[in-house]
């Protein structure tokens, strides 16, 4: 059986994870966030920490030799070309691994959480995009109590994504979490009986 993805994203403090776990309960189909699986590989002897031991230098690891990840976060966060540099050893080790999973799972669609799914450019490995959005003065008020960070550092975090304006334009569907829980998950609701409609 051919599973169909359907990839959930959005902007940080957008909510995307409450929705996709929402989302996926009302439409009882499997999740699987991809930070979690990069987390699975970064841990110390995993692939994808072996593909950064090889091409990374120590200041990167602790003295047990595993992934220091606030560090690396910090460096990749002011270092475009680190960033490059890491993207290009972790996705395509991301990649084999949710193929891997979705090809085992028993069931007709899966959602997948990818919370950077349009700045890797895997819009086009879904079968359809939902894109969670949320003003972006609120947007930054939720980085801000969520994280306990100064306006300066939570708008330098949403200036590091592509604009979320601009993945609310490109998906096929919209959550918008501006508004109050109760509205949002309506709106899940909605979105969990279109998906059935066209995918079960």
């Amino acid at each position: 059986m051919s599973t169909r993805i359907v990839g959930i994203t959005g902007g940080i403090g957008s909510g995307k994870s409450c929705v996709s776990r929402l989302l996926a309960s009302y439409c009882n189909i499997p999740l699987i966030n991809i930070d979690q699986r990069c987390k699975d590989l970064l841990e110390k002897g995993a692939p994808g920490w072996q593909a950064l031991h090889a091409n990374l230098n120590a200041t990167f690891f602790d003295e047990k030799g595993r992934l220091n990840r606030s560090v690396l976060r910090d460096a990749i966060f002011n270092n475009h070309v680190l960033r490059k540099k890491v993207d290009s050893l972790l996705h395509p080790l991301v990649q084999v691994r949710l193929q891997k999973e979705i090809t085992s799972l028993k069931s007709s669609f899966a959602l997948v959480e990818i919370p950077l799914l349009y700045e890797a450019g895997w819009q086009d490995d879904m079968d359809c995009v939902v894109v969670v959005y949320v003003q972006p003065e609120l947007q930054c008020q939720r980085i801000m109590l969520r994280d306990g960070v100064s306006r300066q550092q939570a708008t330098a975090s949403i200036a590091s994504q592509i604009d979320l304006a601009q993945k609310k334009q490109a998906a096929d569907y919209v959550i918008d979490n501006s508004e109050a829980w109760t509205t949002t998950r309506k709106a899940v609701l909605v979105l969990a009986e279109q998906l059935e409609d066209h995918y079960l």
